[in-house]
């Protein structure tokens, strides 16, 4: 267990309580650096003998070796590999990269004048689609502001004819009213008439027989 140190007289505290510096950390070894790319051992170049030409005038045929006839080896594709090509980069261990090709200038521009003409054969389709809409659309709301008028105009003649109805139905009112009262009266009247007519012949009838009674009795 650590001691802790005493402090002595004018000695500041940080340097009594301060840890004991921690020894350097070890260096890490550095790999070895290998050269990302490694170029192929030269190949060995074959001699091909022509054959013996015509001897002429019995000159002696020499052997020589054809050195502009050197067999052609076919090129391979450069293909980067990540294993072998990058071993001590971030890239070691990856999928193998392999060149892109580009696409022709001809067959870009022909896609897009394609694309282009495509493009332009749409917004003339859209274009005439639209002011059919339209059309349809201008169409459709004079017919419905054709109707709207119509409906406005039924309804006002609706409300003209029920005002109409209105006073007529108050006007028979009246009239049933007036000719209720005109036959009251005239029931009334009748009914006065008729007793009238009978008190006068009840009258006629009684002067009568009294008549005849003074007769009779002067006899």
């Amino acid at each position: 267990m650590l001691e802790t140190p005493k402090r002595t007289t004018k000695q500041p505290l940080k340097t009594v309580n301060a840890a004991p510096p921690k020894p350097p950390a070890p260096e890490r070894p550095k790999k070895e650096r290998k050269p990302l790319y490694v170029p192929p051992p030269p190949k060995e170049r074959k001699v091909v003998k022509t054959s013996t030409p015509h001897v002429k005038n019995g000159e002696k045929s020499i052997d020589t070796p054809n050195v502009s006839r050197i067999d052609e080896t076919p090129s391979k594709p450069t293909s980067v590999k990540g294993k072998t090509q990058f071993p001590t980069s971030s890239f070691a261990g990856g999928k193998p990269m392999t060149t892109k090709t580009k696409p022709t200038v001809n067959g870009t521009a022909s896609k897009a004048e394609i694309s282009k003409e495509e493009k332009l054969r749409r917004l003339q389709y859209v274009t005439r689609a639209c002011d059919a809409l339209c059309v349809v659309i201008s169409r459709t709301e004079q017919e419905n502001a054709r109707i709207r008028s119509q409906l406005e105009e039924a309804n006002e003649k609706i409300a003209r004819q029920s005002e109409i109805v209105d006073e007529l139905r108050t006007h028979l009112a009246q009239r049933d009213k007036l000719h209720h009262e005109d036959l009251e009266r005239h029931r009334s009247h009748n009914e006065q008439v008729t007793r009238s007519h009978a008190d006068a012949i009840q009258r006629l009838k009684e002067r009568h027989e009294n008549q005849v009674g003074g007769l009779n009795s002067a006899i």
